[in-house]
């Protein structure tokens, strides 16, 4: 129901899009905010990422490998201590 709170406990998953480009840094941003404002967030969140392909210019993946780890699973082996508290 639009508008409509979870109760405590409920359990849903998010899924955003991270494509090459400002989108890739923007999944980064969304990621860290909500694990900086939900911590114990139940849920899982899905990063889905274009696959090339006829449609596609170029290759529509995410091309910073850092900002694939941070998006999907947060701090990243070899992040400098500054970016490891984000």
């Amino acid at each position: 129901m639009a508008g409509s709170r979870t109760e405590t406990g409920d359990r849903f998953d998010v899924v955003i899009v991270g494509q090459a480009g400002r989108l890739q840094y923007e999944a980064v941003l969304f990621a860290a905010a909500l694990r900086a404002s939900d911590p114990d967030f139940a849920g899982s969140l899905i990063v889905a990422e274009p696959q090339p392909g006829p449609l596609w210019p170029a290759d529509p993946r995410m091309d910073d490998p850092g900002a694939r780890c941070w998006a999907s699973s947060g701090p990243c082996p070899g992040a400098n201590r500054r970016s490891a508290a984000f």
